[in-house]
């Protein structure tokens, strides 16, 4: 009898032993799978980080694009106006010199008229006199 409860007590003990080796494993286990999950957790986190600095730098870039693109259309509006300005200054200047011009063969053809007068005056006292000295 002495040697069935020393049996029994063996069994009882190993099945214990074998208990505690499952538990033991069971959580060994548990904390690979938290560790799993948590690394998981990390690099999904590293993930999200690096794609929202790929997107603000892309949004920086456009931002500088378009402010590039922005001055180029103001240099580009800035240019128009200055060659506006160059072909208007142009224009004046001709007509400038087109009224000058006008002004030159006005007074030149006042003139031509003001000889015109002189001489057919100077024809018109000759005349008179060529006249008084036939009546005397």
């Amino acid at each position: 009898k002495k040697r069935q409860e020393e049996e029994a007590e063996r069994k009882r003990q190993e099945e214990a032993e074998a208990e505690r080796k499952r538990q033991e494993e069971a959580e060994a286990e548990r904390q690979r799978q938290e560790e799993a999950e948590a690394e998981r957790k990390r690099q999904e986190e590293a993930e999200a980080e690096r794609k929202k600095q790929e997107e603000a730098e892309a949004e920086r870039q456009r931002q500088e694009e378009a402010e590039a693109e922005r001055k180029r259309q103001e240099e580009a509006e800035a240019e128009k106006k200055r060659e506006e300005e160059a072909e208007a200054e142009r224009k004046r200047q001709e007509e400038a010199e087109a009224e000058r011009q006008r002004q030159e063969e006005a007074e030149a053809e006042r003139k031509r008229q003001e000889e015109a007068e002189a001489e057919r005056k100077k024809q018109e006292e000759a005349e008179a006199e060529r006249q008084r000295q036939e009546e005397a």
